[in-house]
């Protein structure tokens, strides 16, 4: 019907015999197992000399599974043959998983060079174990006890392994207690501590995994939680490496109200060789590449081993099963740890096979997060922006470009015309688009500049697939009926919104974003680009920019201006001066006159004014290659059309194609330097500066395109000052992010919890490695922080009810004051009384209606204060 074929980038490639190939380099070497690493192994040292240092050698280390855990000599510098000729290598890691009986971890030494005579090889290796067995299985006691006493809604008490404390004696005997569970994992209560319990036991757990099956059979959840009993190891804002470890700073408490709250147990990773050893992966890869993120992403392969041996132990246990297809049954995975206890990686390894979410930060980060998540249906409607009446926000301004008579209008000298100011506006249930990079109108228009139209991971070709979902109708621009939006988020987004009953509002300076921000919104989305350095930062437009003439337009565009020396002097003394040390130049840069004789393209009516001219990429490739300066020249190259040689020289096929020989739209906005990001945009925008102006986020929820920010300060920032969850990415991210961030707010309206959200966007975009589902872009890597349970409070029922609930759903119970506060069982100020104490004469007592006669006795949660202080 539109006279095109869509085609699959796989298809295009041989349709324009694009052909490559793939070169595999074996290299000489032999492997040999260690001794098998114990429960706790930590601060690990390998060391391989050999007496040639002319032959270049190095070693990788693989674990039981098959899993790379990393090498001594990174891939990068053997593919750039950057390796120096010496006599030793070397790998240092933090922590070994726990080897089963037969399991060993494998060394792999191999040789650069051809080996023509014998080596002599010397390998040393040396380790610590910091954690003991009893003391591991002391903290699944206590914390999965935790867990059944909440289901079971009954006290909770603990004892030393080899002595029952007086005050746990006591308490059994003030409440009355005539039955208990005994949880003792390994089996460590000594007999005599057990006959001075004097109770009926119900049932002692001493093997873990029966413990985890029955919490999970009385919730029937699929969620898992993971944790560690590493201590927290904190780290420094513009370091982004681990900086030491806080002592007693332990993530299981946290884990285990997170557990409680879905019903089901809390998995330590320490405390399994299967999981102790899948972890290791990720969080030496993290500590090692946190820092250096742009050239360093995951191995897919070791994220598909690791995540197997993963789904193994969970399916031993019956708590998860690893399954293929869309309609598969998927797990909830919560991950409580901070980003160096347990690796990034981690939680995208998941994608596909479960709903993955992490809680990060120190405990009590996490502790604050997941509170904040348990109460969401609450405090949502503390939000200013869930009053029906509505709230004053600051919008974004319009306008449209006006080469005659535009000049004689505000702003003078210029052909820019704005037709709507930025002001203060009414809305009702708000939600704020920060519109600083995005895709527009790409497989309508822009496939013309680049020849191709994109398809999705899951075969669907936007605003050609025709959709099932009533909530798509008329949705494409010029077009009737339900298709799949184009890749166009200040268009889609926007309609998506209003149908889910939110009313969308814009903004892009930093100075109205945080306005908002802190008066109140439900959803942050931000399409802005970002860094990792400097504790985190993103791109926002900037209003001293001589290149910029409107202070907050709704959506940023890109400004292109015939005769670009006018304008280009005084922004190179701007970008200087925007820097640390160098303000003084910023004055330089402000214009006496601000008359440009020169006719300007660019504005919100037509964001899609500069073009990406691939033609350049021998002259892209000399610019790139000047160190700091780069960013600068390529704003030189900014150029409002391109002219096809190509279709030049061949306009007959062109034609028949429908192929313009000059393009003037590329569907991709501020993408990069070449198209004006750096003239109309602001970068330090960091982690400080949010964090120095940011008040109250009020539960707001943050879907984010942004590259890099991810597990950085301003992270954290968002989080601290009260986001409910964030999805972001540790990252670089393609533009066709586009697809995941539209489906958001889509799937929320049609009733997805922020999880399932989440999953579907990374199935239409990216790979899910466990789910098997491949595919070529690997830069999708956004990972979900908080529950993926958790459900976005939506205004509208129009198109499911799933996601929306009254206030007086959720009205707290009110308390006068005077009377005794009691709660399902619970006094919450303390009981002042015991009924159903033991007296010590023989009067009969007279049983209540209510008589507490369970109770969970937790062993070994004191294993370690005491083994110390044996010490």
């Amino acid at each position: 019907k539109e006279g095109f074929i869509p085609l699959s980038f796989k298809d295009l490639a041989k349709a324009i015999k694009n052909e490559g190939s793939i070169d595999i380099y074996l290299y000489p070497g032999f492997t040999f197992e260690i001794p098998a690493t114990p429960f706790g192994c930590r601060d690990i040292n390998f060391t391989l000399r050999w007496n040639d240092p002319n032959i270049r050698l190095g070693f990788t280390i693989i674990d039981p599974a098959g899993t790379e855990i990393c090498s001594s000599i990174p891939i990068e510098e053997i593919i750039e043959g950057k390796v120096e000729k010496k006599g030793e290598e070397s790998i240092h890691l933090d922590q070994l998983g726990e080897c089963k009986k037969g399991e060993n971890y494998t060394i792999c030494v191999f040789s650069l060079d051809n080996v023509t005579h014998p080596l002599d090889i010397e390998f040393d290796y040396r380790w610590h174990q910091k954690i003991a067995r009893e003391e591991g299985d002391s903290f699944v006691s206590a914390s999965n006890g935790a867990i059944l006493a909440s289901m079971l809604n009954v006290p909770l008490l603990y004892t030393a392994p080899d002595s029952l404390p007086s005050q746990t004696k006591k308490a059994l005997d003030m409440l009355g207690v005539e039955r208990i569970y005994i949880i003792n994992i390994g089996g460590h209560l000594k007999s005599d501590v057990k006959s001075k319990l004097g109770r009926e036991i119900i049932k002692e757990y001493k093997v873990a995994e029966d413990l985890y099956r029955d919490i999970k059979k009385m919730s029937n959840e699929d969620t898992i939680v993971f944790t560690t009993i590493d201590p927290w190891s904190y780290w420094y804002a513009e370091e982004l490496k681990p900086a030491g470890e806080f002592k007693g700073a332990l993530f299981v408490g946290p884990a285990s109200y997170i557990a409680a709250h879905h019903g089901v147990p809390v998995l330590i990773v320490d405390e399994y060789p299967e999981l102790s050893q899948a972890v290791v992966y990720h969080t030496e890869f993290w500590k090692r590449y946190s820092s250096d993120r742009y050239e360093h992403h995951p191995s897919s392969g070791s994220m598909y081993m690791s995540g197997k041996e993963v789904y193994r132990f969970l399916e031993r246990c019956g708590l998860g099963k690893l399954e293929e297809g869309n309609e598969q049954i998927r797990e909830t995975i919560i991950t409580v740890a901070d980003e160096y206890d347990i690796g990034i990686p981690w939680d995208r390894s998941f994608t596909g096979a479960a709903y993955p979410g992490r809680f990060w930060g120190s405990p009590v980060d996490c502790s604050y997060a997941i509170c904040r998540d348990v109460f969401y249906p609450a405090l949502i409607f503390v939000n200013p922006a869930t009053d029906p009446n509505g709230i004053e926000l600051i919008n974004g301004s319009k306008s449209i470009s006006k080469p005659i008579g535009g000049r004689l209008k505000k702003p003078y000298g210029s052909t820019l015309v704005i037709i709507k100011p930025s002001q203060e506006e009414r809305f009702v249930y708000p939600i704020l688009s920060s519109l600083g990079t995005y895709m527009y109108r790409f497989n309508e228009i822009a496939w013309k500049h680049w020849n191709f139209r994109y398809t999705r991971a899951d075969g669907v070709v936007p605003y050609f697939t025709p959709s099932p979902d009533r909530i798509d109708q008329d949705i494409c621009h010029g077009k009737k009926g339900a298709y799949y939006p184009d890749l166009s988020e200040s268009e889609v987004i926007p309609i998506y919104a209003k149908r889910a009953g939110y009313s969308p509002v814009f903004s892009t300076n930093f100075s109205a974003v945080i306005t908002d921000l802190n008066r109140g919104v439900i959803l942050w989305i931000v399409n802005n680009h970002g860094d990792f350095r400097r504790g985190g930062k993103i791109a926002m437009w900037d209003p001293r920019s001589p290149y910029v003439r409107e202070p907050n337009p709704w959506r940023e565009y890109e400004v292109v201006i015939f005769r670009h020396f006018w304008l280009y002097p005084r922004w190179l003394m701007f970008y200087l001066g925007s820097m640390p040390g160098n303000e003084r130049l910023m004055n330089f840069s402000e214009p006496f006159i601000k008359f440009n004789p020169f006719p300007e393209k660019g504005c919100t009516e037509n964001p899609d004014a500069a073009v990406s001219n691939f033609q350049r990429t021998f002259i892209s490739r000399v610019i790139a290659s000047i160190p700091y300066l780069s960013y600068v020249f390529e704003v030189w190259g900014i150029n409002g059309f391109m002219i096809h040689r190509d279709r030049l020289l061949h306009p007959f096929k062109a034609r028949s194609e429908g192929l313009p020989v000059i393009t003037f739209h590329d569907g991709k906005v501020l993408l990069s330097g070449i198209s004006g990001t750096p003239t109309v945009d602001y970068w330090m925008n960091t982690g400080f500066r949010f964090d120095d102006h940011l008040k109250n986020l009020h539960s707001c929820g943050i879907p984010s395109t942004s590259c890099l920010p991810a597990g950085t300060l301003l992270h954290l920032t968002w989080m601290r000052h009260g986001s409910s969850f964030q999805i972001m990415d540790p990252w670089t991210t393609t533009d066709w992010c586009a697809v995941w961030i539209q489906m958001f707010v889509k799937r929320i309206a049609l009733g997805d919890t922020i999880g399932e959200a989440y999953e579907r966007g990374m199935r239409a975009t990216g790979p899910e490695v466990l789910a098997h589902h491949w595919w070529w872009d690997k830069f999708e890597n956004v990972e979900l922080f908080g529950d993926p349970d958790l459900r976005v409070w939506v205004p509208s029922k129009e198109y499911s009810s799933a996601n929306h609930w009254e206030r007086e759903d959720v009205k707290p119970l009110k308390w006068d004051g005077e009377e005794d506060w009691y709660v399902d069982g619970h006094m919450i100020f303390g009981a002042s009384e015991h009924p159903h104490a033991k007296k010590p004469t023989e009067i009969p007592i007279i049983i209540a209606i209510a008589v507490i006669s369970v109770l969970v006795i937790v062993i070994g949660a004191v294993y370690s204060a005491t083994k110390r202080k044996k010490k």
